[in-house]
């Protein structure tokens, strides 16, 4: 199999479809490249190559996937001849598969959590900071709404009454408080409660969402619902290589705000870019690719004003948020899903906490986080057959008390010999997950 169809069947083996013409999207984005490294022969063969600049050439694919851009450049990299493009596809996947010198590991913000894959937590660099804070202080509003963008709260709090919304659970702890900078925060999950916003009469909404076709339809509706008219929303949407289906859920975000009586004003293609998160990294480090730049992802932005209200309605979602609970140990901040019906261990087995290969991708499309019930913020997935007793020696590890005492009250009996073995090797699986996490911020 070669061409496009290898491109595309490359990235199908890790991901669901997203319903995408992938081999269409694997066609497009060969011909971008092509054009994008076509245009930087003259800048980056030769003499600036060989001045040691070869790391340029990452420069100029920022805003394409790895998961996507890997296989395209592998397919141009093996086209035969001299073709100049062909030698800098084979240099950007000689970069990509090389540890930087220098770069150590990343610390998050001051104190906010590290971040994790289930709160789809990318955070705006310092210059989508500074460029949003700049673009709200000049309308100088009385009242902001923030939804799902943390880090830019502390920036904008000193001009206007704040209010963010985000579903982090480990945003609600003291350290995390402070560096939002005073601002109110609201933990909701807005896909079951779109409307929570209502109310608030903002005048400025930034909006973040994760960038799938229910969230982005939910927090348009939080925006309207918790603005006045006139309002401005700067809404950051998937750019065109974010994913194959990127630009049919673009167009229908902002169809949906259109409905909800938005007057689109201008979109600002990549305007957004976001630091690598933590899981991210792992991803990429799992999967080979040591030198991708902490800052390649782009996002768009659109600049919307709120003209009408509508009678547009969006029903609240019965999502699984709610079914995952967290606990932070040794670091780490553990995931574990407790469905409603699920019942109390009558032994400890070797299932209690099986798996924890790290995912090679980040998307929630990814094949592994189907079947997993338990996920790390490192980006490991792992299967439990006992959540809530795995959950329950997770508490013990976090809070210090004894593993051996909280089991048996947990099955309301002694552990048996064979039990304490498995119990034994699911704790050391814990503390060796725990000893890799990040240093605190």
């Amino acid at each position: 199999m070669t061409g496009t169809a290898a491109v595309a069947a490359a990235w199908q083996s890790q991901v669901v479809s997203d319903g995408a013409d992938t081999v269409m999207f694997a066609g497009e984005l060969l011909s971008e490249l092509r054009g994008r490294l076509s245009a930087s022969v003259s800048d980056l063969t030769g003499a600036v190559l060989a001045s040691g600049r070869a790391d340029a050439v990452l420069d100029r694919l920022t805003g394409l996937d790895p998961l996507y851009l890997v296989p395209a450049l592998e397919e141009l990299a093996a086209q035969g001849g001299s073709d100049p493009v062909r030698a800098l596809a084979a240099t950007a996947l000689r970069l990509l598969r090389t540890e930087p010198e220098g770069r150590g590991p990343r610390r998050a913000e001051t104190g906010l959590p590290v971040e994790h894959p289930l709160d789809y937590d990318w955070r705006f660099d310092s210059s989508t900071r500074a460029l949003l804070a700049g673009l709200i202080g000049v309308d100088n509003p009385s009242v902001v709404l923030l939804l799902g963008c943390p880090t830019l709260a502390a920036e904008v709090v000193r001009m206007a009454q704040v209010t963010l919304i985000d579903d982090n659970p480990a945003l609600k702890v003291p350290a995390a408080s402070a560096a939002l900078g005073g601002a109110a925060h609201v933990k909701v999950d807005l896909l079951a409660r779109p409307r929570v916003t209502a109310g608030l009469d903002a005048e400025v909404v930034v909006a973040d969402p994760p960038f799938y076709p229910e969230a982005m339809r939910a927090f348009l509706h939080a925006a309207a619902a918790g603005s006045q008219l006139g309002a401005t929303l700067y809404l950051v949407l998937p750019t065109r290589w974010t994913r194959p289906s990127a630009v049919g859920d673009a167009a229908a975000a902002l169809s949906t705000a259109c409905d909800l009586g938005y007057e689109r004003m201008d979109i600002w293609p990549d305007a957004a870019r976001y630091v690598r998160p933590g899981f991210e990294r792992a991803a990429h480090r799992d999967s080979g690719l040591f030198g991708v730049p902490d800052r390649w992802r782009t996002a768009d932005t659109a600049v919307l004003r709120l003209r009408a209200r509508t009678s547009a309605v969006v029903p609240a979602l019965d999502t699984d948020r709610h079914q995952w609970r967290e606990v932070s140990v040794s670091g780490r901040r553990w995931r574990v899903r407790i469905r409603s019906e699920a019942a109390r261990a009558a032994a400890v087995t070797d299932r209690l906490l099986a798996g924890g290969a790290p995912m090679g991708t980040v998307s929630r499309r990814d094949k592994r986080r189907a079947t997993a019930n338990v996920i790390t913020d490192d980006n490991r997935a792992f299967t439990t057959d006992q959540p809530a007793l795995l959950l329950d020696v997770l508490t013990a590890l976090a809070s210090g008390h004894e593993v051996d005492t909280v089991v048996p009250r947990s099955l309301n009996r002694p552990v048996r010999p064979a039990e304490q073995v498995a119990l034994e090797r699911a704790v050391a699986f814990v503390e060796t997950v725990g000893k890799s996490a990040p240093p605190p911020p």
